[in-house]
């Protein structure tokens, strides 16, 4: 009953832009299936499970950066409409020094692009 959560490269509603792992999933909407999921999210027994058994039962362990979002099922499907379930919140320190090691690696953003990196010659 607990919904498929999908891996995505990013999120326009990230709290925190380019950190962390971003998790939609998509959520049925209707009254019948909010009340079961209710019903079903009352029983369940987290607390006390060892790591495993919480992964083997289909929990995911979040890390600082990490954020979840729900779709409609029945919505316009665009992330601009999703709605933001949770979030681990990071250090603002902590994700400027993630996106400045990022930048430094990866060269200035504008030179960026989403194709594979080509090499151009030995002294590049």
């Amino acid at each position: 009953m607990h919904p498929h959560l999908f891996v995505v490269n990013d999120h326009p509603k990230n709290p925190f832009p380019g950190v962390g792992t971003v998790y939609i999933y998509i959520q049925d909407t209707h009254v019948e299936v909010m009340e079961k999921l209710f019903d079903w999210a009352g029983k369940q027994q987290l607390p006390g499970l060892t790591a495993e058994q919480a992964r083997l039962a289909g929990y995911v362990k979040m890390k600082p950066g990490d954020s979840v979002f729900a779709r409609d099922m029945w919505g316009s499907g665009q992330p601009v409409d999703d709605v933001i379930q949770a979030y681990y919140k990071i250090r603002k320190e902590l994700i400027d020094a993630i996106i400045d090691s990022c930048d430094e690696l990866l060269g200035p953003k504008e030179l960026r692009t989403a194709d594979k990196a080509v090499k151009v010659s030995d002294f590049e």
